[in-house]
């Protein structure tokens, strides 16, 4: 009987062969290596921990950054994944999981079982995945489904073996949807701890029906998230920054039916540009807001300030078909506040804003008006 790992293969147009024990020494594996099933119906929890333990090392004994030429990539081929307990990544640098697409791989809770909550979250979480102390995380094609249990979709955080939680990821196609059609408590994506968080890329990725935040930053260097393309929706806050500050890009983002803001940041900046939202309310947060539109709901408001020490806004050619432009409150410590080139269809705004902001620089269409 032949030897199945010294059988060659050759693909087409190549004059090389390999053998299939070349080939099995490849970085990448499937979770079904590792006999996860994929069919909705079976319990693959183990299954799928067991890849993450072989490709990145366990939670004891991670591959971490001496070994992290040791780490492969975990492949989901097209399936939906049931578990019963979050699964763990802890300390790795670069791991790398990939699907079929966000439509075709899908992580999700058993609706039916008994959840396990996260060892490393305190108030009863049950997030789908967690990252612990993870640099250089990329994810492509998956979708992250907690929305049958009351939880937070995915939690990053400090790992009982390295200093910080971990900088670093590009995410693409990645679908995070959560419970709060079921009356769940928690956010898509949880950074939480003291230290780094920053630098994380999104491009076209969704989130949406989270109960709090569809993505929530809490760090205390909470630098550079960016967000190319993706949608956040049905959810209370689309995204919610607080602590201490940091930068937000939003590029062709779409926000849609969520409840109480589309954007909110504590003291980090954003730079939104050539967004649309038919949320009730837009943005509580400072910073640029530019070429984005604002339609389709009544008495909504397109920016919103309720008191926070913030610096100067911009808005720039932005369209509102709604009944506010802005409210501030009383005690504002706005440094300034400009508008050039916006259609708000709102005749009165200036006026309205002048009054608004005494003894603040106001400039309107390149104007600055006086109280």
């Amino acid at each position: 009987m032949a030897n199945i790992k010294t059988a060659k293969f050759t693909l087409t147009d190549m004059e090389d062969s390999r053998s299939l024990g070349d080939r099995l020494q490849d970085r990448w594996i499937t979770v079904k290596d590792f006999g996860a099933v994929g069919d909705g119906t079976a319990d693959d929890t183990a299954e799928i921990q067991a890849a993450f333990d072989y490709a990145f090392g366990t939670f004891a004994d991670p591959n971490a950054d001496a070994d992290s030429d040791l780490n492969k990539v975990v492949f989901f081929p097209r399936g939906r994944y049931k578990i019963s307990a979050p699964l763990v990544i802890n300390a790795a640098r670069s791991p790398i999981l990939l699907g079929a697409g966000s439509h075709q791989s899908r992580i999700f809770w058993d609706p039916e079982g008994d959840p396990v909550e996260s060892d490393n979250m305190e108030g009863g979480f049950y997030p789908v995945i967690e990252f612990l102390g993870c640099y250089h995380v990329t994810m492509e094609g998956l979708t992250f489904d907690a929305s049958e249990v009351q939880s937070h979709v995915i939690h990053c955080g400090e790992s009982p073996v390295q200093a910080d939680d971990g900088h670093d990821g590009h995410y693409r196609d990645i679908h995070l949807t959560g419970a709060a059609n079921i009356g769940g408590a928690g956010f898509g994506i949880v950074f939480s701890g003291d230290a780094m968080g920053s630098e994380r890329f999104w491009t076209k990725c969704r989130f949406t029906n989270c109960a709090v935040s569809a993505y929530f930053i809490n760090h205390g260097n909470a630098l550079n998230h960016w967000f190319f393309g993706c949608y956040f929706a049905d959810s209370a806050k689309g995204i919610e920054q607080v602590g201490q500050g940091g930068s937000i890009t939003l590029d062709c983002c779409r926000f849609a039916n969520n409840t109480t803001f589309d954007i909110k940041t504590q003291a980090g900046a954003v730079l939104a540009q050539g967004c649309s939202s038919t949320s009730q309310h837009f943005a509580n947060t400072q910073g640029m807001v530019i070429a984005c539109t604002h339609e389709n709901v009544s008495a909504g408001l397109f920016l919103t300030d309720t008191g926070t020490d913030v610096a100067t806004t911009m808005l720039l050619g932005n369209r509102s078909t709604n009944g506010t432009i802005m409210t501030i409150a009383p005690g504002d410590t706005r440094n300034g506040l400009h508008l050039m080139g916006n259609d708000f269809q709102l005749s009165t705004y200036a006026d309205a804003l002048l009054a608004a902001v005494p003894d603040r620089e106001l400039m309107v269409d390149g104007v600055r008006l006086s109280p």
